[in-house]
C-alpha cells in the first residue's frame, strides 16, 4: 500500500517517532535502575507470583463458569508485570524490545 502522507506528515512523523524512542530509553532506564538492584529483583519477583504470571489463565474455569471480569482482571495484573519485566529489560540491554 502506498504512503500517502506528504512529506510535512512524514518529517513530523519522524519526529515524533524518534522523540518518543528517546523517551522510552530513558524510562526503560528508569525501570533497570529502580528494578535492577537486589531489593528491586524481589519486588518484581513478587509481583510475578502475585500477578499469576507463570499460571495459565484458561485453567480458571475449570471448576465450572468461568467468570470474565475476575478473568480479565488476571489478565491485567499479567500484562502489566510482563511490561515492567519488559522495560526492565530493555532498560538493561539498552534497546527497544
Amino acid at each position: 500500500m502506498p504512503d500517502l502522507r506528504t512529506p510535512e506528515q512524514r518529517a513530523h512523523d519522524a519526529e515524533k517517532r524518534a522523540a518518543w524512542e528517546k523517551d522510552r530509553r530513558a524510562l526503560a532506564q528508569s525501570y533497570a535502575l529502580t528494578f535492577g538492584t537486589e531489593t528491586g529483583r524481589r519486588v518484581v519477583q513478587d509481583l510475578e507470583r502475585e500477578g499469576k504470571v507463570a499460571e495459565p489463565l484458561f485453567g480458571l474455569g475449570d471448576s465450572g463458569p468461568v467468570d470474565p471480569i475476575r478473568f480479565g482482571a488476571l489478565e491485567g495484573r499479567r500484562q502489566l508485570i510482563l511490561y515492567l519485566k519488559a522495560l526492565i529489560e530493555e532498560g538493561v540491554k539498552g534497546e527497544p524490545q
